[in-house]
């Protein structure tokens, strides 16, 4: 359904009587509904129609992202400022999770609107994103130690926990790099044994 563009995906697939589930296809794609269904019985095992009903279609889901430039086009607006495509670029599409902090790219949030907005726009990114602590990632400091230049724009500080591969890292995303890279490497050091030692990477910059 994919392939073929049929599969609507704002909606939820919903479970239906007799354990089976239904997908939401767009209808359109198929001409009249008798067509339409007779298309799909062709591509997809033999099932019973179930249209959408109201409630239904109140149950889409929205992406983190489009949640996000949904909040922010409408506190934008509040302020009887324009949504301009400066703004539309400025929002950022993806972003590192580390536990309960989201670590935002360092292009983000840069137009000069976004601080009249004040902490109510980090609020409101972390609530969309839902997180509770958020992070602006900077240029990496020249040296050779390639520290990270990481501001933390909500919460008091910025030890995480991350869960990689079943491999547990503690660290302050101010103070330490981290790449979730290279995982052929962390999975032999996570297959050592070494229960009950302290490992100590002294290349972790």
């Amino acid at each position: 359904l994919e392939e073929e563009q049929l599969l609507d995906a704002r909606y939820r697939l919903q479970e239906v009587a007799g354990g089976s589930v239904a997908l939401p296809v767009l209808e359109a794609a198929g001409g009249s509904s008798e067509g339409f269904v007779a298309f799909l019985l062709v591509h997809v095992p033999p099932a019973e129609p179930h249209p959408l009903q109201g409630s239904q279609r109140a149950a889409s889901v929205r992406t983190p992202a489009q949640k996000l430039r949904s909040e922010l086009r409408r506190m934008v607006l509040g302020l009887g400022e324009s949504w301009s495509e400066e703004l539309e670029h400025d929002v950022p599409r993806s972003w590192q999770r580390h536990g309960d902090l989201v670590l935002l790219s360092e292009d983000s949030f840069r137009a000069a609107l976004w601080t009249k907005l004040g902490p109510a726009l980090w609020e409101t990114v972390a609530s969309a994103l839902g997180a509770q602590r958020l992070a602006r990632r900077g240029r990496v400091l020249p040296g050779g130690m390639r520290s990270p230049s990481v501001t933390l724009l909500l919460g008091q500080d910025g030890w995480v926990e991350h869960v990689d591969n079943g491999i547990r890292y503690t660290f302050d995303v101010t103070k330490c790099m981290f790449s979730p890279g290279n995982i052929t490497e962390k999975l032999r050091v996570a297959s050592l044994p070494c229960a009950g030692e302290v490992l100590v990477d002294l290349y972790a910059g």
